[in-house]
C-alpha cells in the first residue's frame, strides 16, 4: 500500500492516513505525525480530503509532531511533483 502512495495514488494515500491515525493492531501503532502527512499529500494530490480531518488530527499532535509531519509534507511534495 505504501508503494502505492509513494507513487502518488490518492486513494492509497487516503487509506495509509487513516490506517496511521486510528492503528491497524499490533502491527501498525497510531502515528499521527505519518498519518497527517498521508492525509495533506492525498489532499494535494487532489483527492477529497474533509479538511476537517486534518483538522481533528492535528489538534492531537504536539508542536513538535506537526513540525516533524509538514517538514516530511515538503519533502515529499518535492520530490513526487511529477507525480501528482
Amino acid at each position: 500500500m505504501e508503494k502505492a502512495a509513494d507513487q502518488g495514488q490518492g486513494m492509497a494515500q487516503l487509506f495509509l492516513a487513516t490506517i496511521y491515525c486510528e492503528g491497524a493492531g499490533v502491527s501498525i501503532p497510531k502515528d499521527y505525525v505519518k498519518g497527517y502527512m498521508w492525509l495533506s499529500i492525498a489532499d494535494a494530490s487532489g483527492e477529497n480530503v474533509d479538511k476537517r480531518e486534518i483538522i481533528n488530527i492535528k489538534k492531537k499532535m504536539s508542536e513538535a509532531q506537526i513540525v516533524e509531519s509538514e517538514r516530511e509534507i515538503k519533502s515529499w511534495l518535492a520530490n513526487h511533483r511529477g507525480k501528482l
